[in-house]
């Protein structure tokens, strides 16, 4: 049984993936799966206190996230993960 939880393949949003040079530079790697980038890029917006007060929804990218997120002033929470989606490409076959 063990055997077959190890051999079980790792997909979605869980599958490591190469990040642009701009997301590697803010994650301080070059591999990560989309989860892992989702939960950073969320910890920054709260840490740094960067949604607007009376709606939460909207966020309000500083100096770190601009770049990440076509260097919008604001955007919808909604509208992150289309931002994003630009900063991912496939692993090299030899990379997984």
């Amino acid at each position: 049984m063990a055997a077959a939880a190890a051999a079980k393949k790792v997909g979605g949003l869980h599958k490591a993936m190469q990040l642009s040079p701009a997301l590697a530079s803010f994650m301080g790697r070059k591999q990560a799966s989309r989860i892992d980038v989702n939960k950073a890029i969320w910890a920054h917006i709260k840490q740094n206190n960067l949604q607007k007060e009376k709606e939460l929804r909207t966020i309000l990218p500083d100096a770190q996230l601009k770049p990440l997120l076509s260097d919008r002033e604001e955007l919808n929470m909604f509208e992150l993960p289309r931002e994003l989606n630009k900063h991912f490409t496939k692993l090299p076959e030899a990379d997984k």
